[in-house]
């Protein structure tokens, strides 16, 4: 099938393959993208079904593990308006990189191809930038709760988001991420250490963030609204998990995906109310202590 990525940025045609089986050997490059569940199962079978002739692969998501993938982070956000048609909300880049922190001629090659339409940029830690999207996606998912595009999200409680960013933060750093700089703005050291002032520069980040993003729609808010299966499992529920492995306290994400199941499941609606029990939460668990 074709599809079409809407203005107001830029028009680009694609074709796009609904499964592995559909790749043509005729591309370049092939851009693939599952949605996370599907990942150990489609990923084999993409690498041993597509022609050694479509020698460049960008895999856009964090599982990767074929020395053959690139790694790729998407910087814009998009909103699936129907069959063919998505609406870009807001400009980004393409970050592409080996997990093994690599440059060859593949990887320029592929920025290259990429750059023809996306800005796009190499990075020697995929990993990293990995990290700092899911950190993004961790308050993105929330609209979910909420029924709340970003930008009324982070005016509505931007020192609660910043708290849930910090327990991603807390994670990699446990799991030993470089990680670069939260949204683009604060050191993560900052709120590792818990450093003065760390969540008021983080809440303040988060505001500007939801400004210039504020068009934003949670994929899974979509997804719940079309009765898709969501992937919040691999983004909050990939924190708590993480987290759980390396000892590190999750409260709030875990809270969060607790609710987003049942949404998923149909126990729960979507409204403002779960980003109070949230709060509330946050709350009794008193995870604002003095100072910090």
């Amino acid at each position: 099938m074709r599809a079409r990525i809407a203005p107001p940025f830029f028009p680009l045609s694609m074709a796009v393959a609904t499964v592995s089986t559909e790749l043509s050997p005729i591309f370049r490059l092939t851009v693939i993208g599952w949605p996370a569940w599907t990942m150990a199962g489609e990923s084999a079978s993409f690498a041993e079904r597509t022609s050694p002739r479509s020698r460049l692969r960008v895999a856009i998501c964090p599982t990767a593990s074929s020395t053959r993938a690139i790694g790729c982070v998407v910087g814009f956000a998009a909103t699936w308006l129907e069959p063919g048609r998505v609406e870009l909300t807001s400009p980004g880049e393409l970050i592409v990189g080996r997990l093994d922190g690599r440059h060859d001629e593949r990887l320029a090659r592929a920025c290259d191809v990429l750059a023809a339409a996306f800005p796009t940029r190499v990075t020697d830690n995929i990993t990293g930038a990995l990290w700092g999207k899911m950190l993004v996606n961790s308050v993105t998912v929330l609209g979910a709760l909420g029924g709340m595009l970003l930008g009324e999200l982070t005016a509505c409680d931007p020192e609660l988001l910043a708290d849930v960013v910090a327990e991603g933060v807390d994670v990699a750093t446990a799991a030993g991420v470089r990680l670069e700089d939260v949204f683009g703005l604060v050191p993560a050291d900052v709120v590792a250490t818990r450093a003065p002032g760390w969540r008021a520069t983080l809440a303040r980040a988060l505001e500007l963030v939801g400004r210039h993003f504020a068009r934003v729609k949670s994929v899974t808010w979509r997804d719940l609204e079309l009765g898709r299966r969501t992937e919040i499992a691999a983004v909050t529920g990939e924190i708590v998990r993480r987290g759980a492995a390396h000892g590190v306290a999750t409260p709030l994400n875990g809270t969060a995906y607790g609710m987003l199941r049942e949404i998923e499941a149909g126990r729960r609606r979507i409204e403002r109310s779960n980003l109070d029990a949230l709060r509330q939460d946050l709350s009794a668990s008193a995870l604002r202590p003095s100072g910090r």
